[in-house]
């Protein structure tokens, strides 16, 4: 009895799968029946004690280890061990699993990887590890698997693969994605891979030798790794490869100009990368170019991308290069063809004989030599590689040393091109101010604005005029009207550089300096017109509505005090998006508005602003509205209130024409708001150059100029210059006695 037992605890210790557990407990239901009756009863307790752990031992192993041939179907080649909580597998019989060529392993939980395990599957080609556990693949792990062509083991947790583990197969694609690898696997001698997968992956950089093994590689992901520069040369042995896929390269800052010297790339990934430079070398052939996120990559390079299908990139301008690119279009010189119809080649003329050519498309030609003849009868046959050749009479000869060099314009792709930045009338393919009319108007509009506010400036600063709180409201106002008439400026220039190629200019136009001095430029104008031209209602209203109740009048102290608020107002809403906090930007548009609403703070931003300058309009109105309904009730022959009406209709319109040039800010920015284009890329430049700037170029000459006492002010300070003194004397004496002394009047 001892002994019977004692066997049978060595086969249940030696078989350690699924199927011989199976085997060992059916000898033990034996063994109990054969022994029945047994005399011994701590013997017959013991055998029966056996039973539930060895069904447990049998479950065990029947969820941990899985039989391949158990799996197949009859005469199938495919077997799919997928989510079948595998930790270990095996291939025999090799009489029948011999004949499979795809293996699926997914979703198991496979720790180890061991050339027994493949024993058997001598023929296959198709082998799927994805979403296991492996951590290493050993060098004889595939060894005896020489026909396999697929290999996936994505998803695990590989950290090292020893070097030459996959020479003795015959891969043509491997997928190493999402595991903890830190170069490309190494292969021993040149590998017949096309396809490598190696997204996902902690690689810091590529190396040179390695990838020389890979001479068919065709496609390659190497995206979301910590490859932080590609050097040159890189892919110079990878003569085949068409794709190369870097997408979310979060690390990837610096590619060397050479670094796709080698292949002749047909899709580039650069999709959410740090580049702030792609070389143009060897990306003629692209087929496909994504470049989007890569929010750095603010140029691109000129290249004739001849081929090119389809482009997803990050800014509009971008677009624009790439839809309105150039061709470049080589002279080439024809060669005598072989005449398709009598399969006969022309000889070699004499020197005294004209020779007869080919021709090419009918675009422009450059003869290297004289003129030289061609038969009638003679038609075009076939077309090959962009050149159409003539077929040669059977006794026609060529004169190698007579070509005709003729530029030959590649047929040019239709290019699918979009942007992660919307492409609308505030972001334009063509130039800033798209007329010739636009153009000369805002010229002469940048012009008057400039000029007329300086003078005002300059008059209001030189009069020997006491402090008054009109002085210094206009001289703040002529400030900010002066500000706007500089943003005028700014754009002009910038549209006058750029002329006819505003795509090469919207990187440094838009993104670095010129935009952010444009933006705060008008910002800081508009908001400061705002609060000066509500300070100036307010005192107005004081002073028309409550003339006697002086303690309601501002004093000059309280008007600086209003002022300075006012400034440090405007400076704070006009630097907001230059301080990178994400609230807006004024790169978003090429009018430098900030238009960037995307994130909440930016939206809170617009809302502040447009809240701003609305309360603030509404808030003039009502004044307004008070100060003509007490003028009204005063009587209509009373010569101070003549007076008051009049200065209350002056300041009127010069609120109503500057909140006229505001209204067209919160109309556009109602627009970026709810992202919906409501005007067209003419209305949109009529505004910005008819309506936007209007008040910095009317007010001076409306409101200043066009007053007595600023015209008295300005005589005396030309008469203090010398300059043609008796005639100044005699305005200066007839505008003295036109003055009219109107208390407040600017």
């Amino acid at each position: 009895m001892g002994t019977t037992i004692e066997q049978y605890r060595s086969r249940i210790g030696c078989h350690n799968n699924f199927v011989k557990v199976k085997d060992a407990f059916s000898g033990a239901s034996t063994f109990l029946l054969a022994h029945g009756n047994l005399a011994d009863t701590n013997e017959m307790l013991l055998a029966f004690t056996l039973l539930p752990i060895l069904a447990i031992l049998a479950s065990a192993q029947a969820i941990t280890d899985c039989s391949v041939a158990e799996h197949m179907k009859v005469n199938s080649t495919v077997v799919n061990l997928t989510d079948n909580g595998c930790k270990t597998f095996w291939s025999e019989p090799c009489n029948k699993t011999e004949i499979i060529t795809e293996l699926w392993l997914s979703n198991n939980k496979i720790e180890t990887l061991n050339s027994n395990m493949f024993t058997c599957l001598k023929n296959l080609e198709k082998l799927y590890l994805q979403r296991n556990l492996i951590t290493n693949i050993q060098r004889n792990t595939f060894s005896g698997l020489t026909k396999l062509k697929q290999l996936y083991l994505n998803r695990n947790n590989i950290k090292t693969i020893t070097p030459w583990a996959f020479d003795n197969c015959s891969l043509i694609t491997l997928s190493l994605e999402y595991n903890q690898l830190l170069e490309l696997p190494v292969f021993g001698r040149e590998t017949e891979i096309t396809h490598l997968e190696m997204t996902g992956n902690p690689i810091k950089k590529l190396d040179v030798a390695t990838l020389a093994m890979y001479t068919d590689l065709e496609r390659l992901y190497i995206g979301e790794t910590n490859i932080a520069e590609l050097p040159g040369l890189v892919f110079e042995k990878n003569k085949k490869l068409k794709e190369l896929f870097l997408t979310k390269g979060s690390k990837l800052q610096k590619i060397h100009p050479r670094a796709f010297e080698g292949p002749k790339l047909r899709v580039l990934d650069l999709q959410e990368t740090k580049i702030s430079h792609l070389p143009g070398e060897n990306l003629e052939s692209l087929e496909k170019f994504y470049i989007k996120g890569a929010k750095e990559l603010y140029e691109i390079p000129i290249v004739p991308f001849v081929s090119l299908q389809k482009a997803v990139v990050e800014y509009s301008f971008h677009c624009c290069l790439i839809t309105t690119m150039k061709h470049y279009s080589p002279e080439v010189g024809t060669h005598a063809p072989i005449s398709p119809l009598n399969g006969r080649s022309g000889i070699i003329c004499p020197t005294n004989r004209p020779t007869l050519m080919t021709t090419g498309s009918t675009s422009s030609t450059t003869r290297a030599t004289a003129a030289t003849s061609k038969p009638n009868n003679v038609s075009y046959a076939y077309e090959r590689n962009g050149r159409r050749a003539v077929p040669l009479p059977p006794n026609a000869c060529v004169d190698p040393s007579n070509v005709i060099l003729e530029t030959m314009s590649p047929p040019i792709q239709q290019v699918t091109c979009t942007s992660a930045q919307r492409k609308d009338v505030f972001n334009p393919c063509g130039d800033l101010l798209g007329s010739q009319v636009l153009r000369v108007c805002s010229w002469i509009a940048m012009v008057f604005a400039v000029l007329g506010n300086s003078f005002k400036l300059f008059v209001l600063f030189m009069s020997k005029r006491k402090i008054s709180i009109t002085k210094i409201l206009m001289c703040n106002l002529a400030f900010a009207n002066l500000c706007m008439g500089l943003f005028l400026c700014m754009l002009v220039i910038a549209d006058r550089y750029s002329l006819g190629e505003y795509q090469n200019f919207a990187y440094r136009w838009q993104y670095l300096t010129g935009c952010k001095v444009a933006g705060f430029v008008s910002i800081f104008s508009t908001e400061l017109a705002v609060f000066v031209l509500t300070i100036i209602t307010v005192e107005r209203y004081f002073t028309i509505v409550h003339p006697l109740q002086r303690e309601k009048h501002l004093s000059i102290k309280q008007i600086v005090a209003l002022i300075a608020i006012g400034w440090i107002f405007s400076i704070t809403l006009a630097a907001l998006p230059l301080l990178q906090v994400g609230v807006s930007s004024y790169k978003k548009v090429a009018i430098c508005l900030p238009f960037d609403v995307e994130s909440t703070l930016s939206k809170i931003y617009v809302t502040l602003l447009l809240a701003t300058n609305g309360l603030a309009f509404f808030f003039v109105l009502f004044c307004y509205g008070r100060m003509y309904c007490s003028l009204g009730l005063s009587g209509a022959g009373d010569s101070g209130h003549r007076d008051e009406t009049r200065v209350a209709k002056r300041m009127a319109m010069l609120v109503i024409t500057n909140f006229a040039c505001w209204f067209p800010i919160a109309l556009l920015s109602l627009i970026a708001i709810y992202g919906k284009t409501l005007i067209n890329v003419r209305t949109a430049q009529f505004f910005l150059v008819f309506v936007y700037p209007i008040n910095s170029f009317t007010n001076p000459y409306l409101y200043a100029m066009g007053t007595k006492r600023f015209q008295l002010d300005a005589l005396e300070i030309i008469s203090r210059l010398g300059i043609c003194d008796s005639a100044i004397k005699k305005l200066r004496g007839r505008f003295q006695g036109q003055l009219e002394v109107v208390d407040g009047s600017p």
